[in-house]
């Protein structure tokens, strides 16, 4: 059967949805577990990816955060299943049982948000000299999402949008002291600035069943559907306990933008703003929780959608055991209206954490939720 003649009486329709994630380079696991709020929670050399002036909570005893060979992955719920699919579909050598397969893989997971991302940094050290505190974290990863449709438009059949990105990350914090203000006294105040260097690649793609049934797609894709960039990017932040132990912070993200000439995979400069309470109790067990609330985008950068939920933060973190020879935290919040949990270990020698979480790839909360899980895993101490 001619292929382009069964390919149009299937499909009779054109569904075009592009995903609406707020796309952002790196996710600490941790953070992810407790909702995704890190503006003004305890910081560390992950900050440089949310304030640049968590830095600053590097703590003075120890003078050094290390972390080496930090891997960490975030996947859909069934994302596995599509990509092991979708490599059958490729090994079938019959043009006609190939086209019925592909067609059938569509229908399967037809408008599902299927979302895959990496990262690795060999190294993630912080350093504190006196007041003065240095950060940086030469990271790699990936962020790819893809959506199958009924349709012969300009969706296609598969969407896949993604960005593989390489670069370094570096940031300084000074510890500023205290300003005492008529109504107000500020504490620990901390002011970071950061810089970011990332290359790119960014990939579009809207593949229709002509195109997954070329024999030449896997060689041609790069050329075809990859566009290559670079960017320079800078970082502010500021933080301050503003009562007892109340923390807020406030952060510029990404000024200049990453991947601007990609409608998808933008990264846009954003004003976000946060708000943290932390507790130490004198004790091994439940001995430290802290509660934080964020809002990003305050400018709605993200021109995609205005919506307040999608740009909302708030989590929980606590240890439920800590000695000298580490901690196991327990994480639970909201992350765009949808519930987060999860837990770390923070070892001598090692790091593990996991978090489940949702993120929002509809235009409004509650549209489209993709439940993900983001497993973290370094050597450090």
């Amino acid at each position: 059967m001619n292929k382009i003649l069964f390919f149009s009486i299937f499909v009779t329709t054109s569904l075009f949805s592009l995903t609406f994630e707020h796309n952002t380079l790196y996710k600490e696991t941790k953070v992810m577990g407790m909702g995704g709020a890190a503006v003004a929670s305890k910081g560390g050399v992950h900050s440089l990816f949310y304030n640049t002036a968590g830095l600053n909570d590097i703590s003075k005893e120890d003078g050094w955060e290390v972390e080496i060979l930090n891997v960490g992955i975030a996947y859909g719920d069934t994302v596995q299943d599509f990509l092991r699919d979708f490599q059958d579909t490729n090994d079938i050598e019959d043009d006609n049982k190939q086209t019925t397969a592909i067609l059938n893989l569509v229908e399967l997971y037809l408008n599902r948000n299927l979302h895959l991302s990496t990262s690795v940094a060999v190294a993630k050290v912080g350093k504190r000299f006196d007041d003065r505190v240095f950060g940086f974290m030469p990271i790699a990863g990936l962020n790819l999402n893809i959506k199958t449709h009924r349709g012969s438009g300009a969706a296609g059949l598969i969407e896949a949008n993604g960005l593989y990105y390489k670069g370094l990350a570096f940031g300084v914090s000074q510890d500023s002291g205290f300003k005492d203000f008529d109504f107000l006294t500020l504490e620990n105040i901390a002011m970071g600035v950061g810089v970011k260097y990332i290359q790119y690649k960014s990939t579009n793609a809207n593949l229709s069943l002509a195109d997954l049934l070329d024999d030449d797609l896997s060689d041609n894709f790069m050329d075809d559907y990859t566009k290559d960039g670079s960017d320079l990017v800078f970082d502010l932040g500021a933080k301050a306990t503003v009562y007892q132990d109340i923390t807020a912070g406030i952060a510029v993200q990404n000024i200049g933008s990453i991947a601007d000439d990609s409608k998808v995979n933008f990264i846009p400069t954003t004003l976000n703003i946060g708000v943290a309470y932390k507790k130490n109790i004198d004790r091994v067990w439940l001995n430290s929780y802290e509660v934080a609330f964020d809002y990003t985008d305050i400018l709605y950068q993200y021109s995609q959608d205005d919506d307040i939920i999608k740009r909302t933060r708030l989590g929980i973190s606590g240890d439920v055991v800590g000695g000298r020879f580490g901690t196991i935290s327990l994480q639970t919040g909201f992350h765009q209206g949808y519930n987060t949990i999860g837990f770390a270990i923070d070892s001598e020698v090692f790091k593990l954490a996991y978090a489940y979480y949702t993120a929002e790839v509809g235009a409004v909360a509650f549209q489209d939720g993709d439940k993900r899980h983001s497993i973290q895993f370094s050597i450090g101490w």
